[in-house]
This record gives structure tokens, C-alpha cells and sequence, in this order.
């Protein structure tokens, strides 16, 4: 014979057992929206990740050992494709173009942010180096930074201006290499981009006039010598206004 408080507690578990379930499907719907970083009310886990080459050799991006379109045959100062992966388990890596060797392994990410990683040095001992790259320009402005994987010793500082002027006053200073400076705003009109040793007025590299659009930035970026050679290679990289990356 049941008692009437063995039916209470009986009843007891089936609304208990009904309410997690009814909460448990409250989740799975709400993780159904994603929204500023979240799946409904589940952290979001993934990055955007953009990889460019600074190295020696052209290298392919791979993805769990697999090349996926435009991720081939990268040549020196160009990048990927932008791509949305996993923090942790994303399975990047990079080689020598071509080559069926070892890979180079792509680091942890942090959820919900963009970066550039760089690739230096040479096949079958390249050294990656990410970079956060969430920055928005204000309205109606383009924006600029350097990234310094040169391996000198010394730091670097970066001017740009009105085509022609004198120096003035850097707009990023002592870049050391392994770092970045600080994204900073510039006009959308024609600049002049120019890098000098820390403290000295001495050009070192003139990149030259660019008009960048309203929205876009430029990421320069201060690379190793080539193969053979012991001078320094400079060249400029440019984020599309909108895009993941």
C-alpha cells in the first residue's frame, strides 16, 4: 500500500525532473541567439583570425593539416583568409609552401576578439606572434599601426603626415620588435608614412603616400631581413572598412 506521503514525494520528483527539463530547453532555445559575444546566455568561443606573412618563404595556413581556399601558397607581406575559429581546438598551423613537413602550430585565442598573427623567420622554423586587432576608427577617419617583428635591437617610431612636411612629433614611439603600437586615427586624405630609429630623425623607411579609406586600417609592419640579406623589410597592409578581420 502507498502512503499519502510516499505520493507526495513521489509527485514531488516528477515536478522537480519536469522543471529542469523545462529549463533545460529554455537554454537550448536561448542559445539559439547570438548576441555581443554570447549564444543566448552561453559565452561565445570562437575568434577571428587573419595570418600574414612576414617570414623568408611563402607558407600555407592549414586547418587540421588541410589547406583551405586562398590559405595557399602565401607570399610575403600579404595574408589568409579571415577565419572564425575555435579559441582552443582551432587546429591552425603553418609551413613552408608546398611542403609536406612538420607544422608550426598557431597559439590560443582569447573569445570574441580579432587578431592578426604574423609569421616570421624561415621554413621548418617559423615564429608566430598574434596580435589583438579589435579597433574601430572614429566616423569619418581611417586608422594605422605598426607591428615591429624586425628583430633589431633597437625600437622604432612611426610618423605619418601631410606628404612632405617635416617629421614633428611621432604618432607611436619606441616600438620595440615582438610589439605593436596602438592603433591611432589619421585623416582619409593622402599621408605620408615614414619610420625612424627611436629618438632620431634619420628616415630609415619611407613607405610612401596612401589614401586609406574612411573605416579602414593600415597595419605596417617592420619584417626580418630577407634570405641573404641584413637590412630590414617594411611594407604596409590594409583591413578592408567592415569584414570579421
Amino acid at each position: 500500500m502507498i502512503t499519502p506521503l510516499l505520493v507526495r514525494q513521489a509527485d514531488s520528483i516528477r515536478t522537480n525532473r519536469t522543471g529542469f527539463y523545462a529549463m533545460l530547453a529554455m537554454l537550448m532555445l536561448a542559445a539559439g541567439c547570438d548576441t555581443h559575444g554570447t549564444l543566448g546566455i552561453i559565452a561565445k568561443t570562437t575568434a577571428d583570425v587573419r595570418v600574414l606573412n612576414a617570414s623568408a618563404t611563402s607558407i600555407d595556413v592549414l586547418t587540421n593539416q588541410t589547406i583551405d581556399p586562398g590559405n595557399g601558397d602565401i607570399v610575403f607581406g600579404t595574408s589568409s583568409q579571415c577565419m572564425t575559429v575555435d579559441i582552443t581546438s582551432h587546429g591552425l598551423s603553418v609551413r613552408p609552401a608546398g611542403v609536406r613537413t612538420t607544422t608550426t602550430p598557431l597559439p590560443s585565442f582569447a573569445s570574441n576578439e580579432r587578431y592578426i598573427v604574423t609569421v616570421t623567420g624561415t621554413g621548418g622554423a617559423y615564429s608566430v606572434i598574434p596580435f589583438r586587432d579589435s579597433y574601430t576608427p572614429a566616423t569619418g577617419k581611417a586608422a594605422v599601426r605598426l607591428i615591429n617583428v624586425s628583430g633589431s635591437t633597437s625600437g622604432v617610431d612611426i610618423y605619418v603626415t601631410d606628404p612632405g612636411v617635416a617629421l614633428g612629433t611621432p604618432n607611436a614611439s619606441n616600438v620595440l620588435t615582438g610589439t605593436a603600437s596602438a592603433y591611432f586615427d589619421v585623416p582619409v586624405t593622402a599621408q605620408q608614412i615614414r619610420l625612424t630609429s627611436t629618438g632620431s630623425t634619420l628616415v630609415a623607411f619611407d613607405l610612401g603616400s596612401v589614401t586609406i579609406p574612411a573605416g579602414a586600417k593600415d597595419v605596417v609592419v617592420l619584417a626580418p631581413p630577407a634570405t641573404g640579406s641584413t637590412t630590414a623589410r617594411a611594407f604596409i597592409f590594409q583591413i578592408a572598412t567592415g569584414g570579421s578581420c
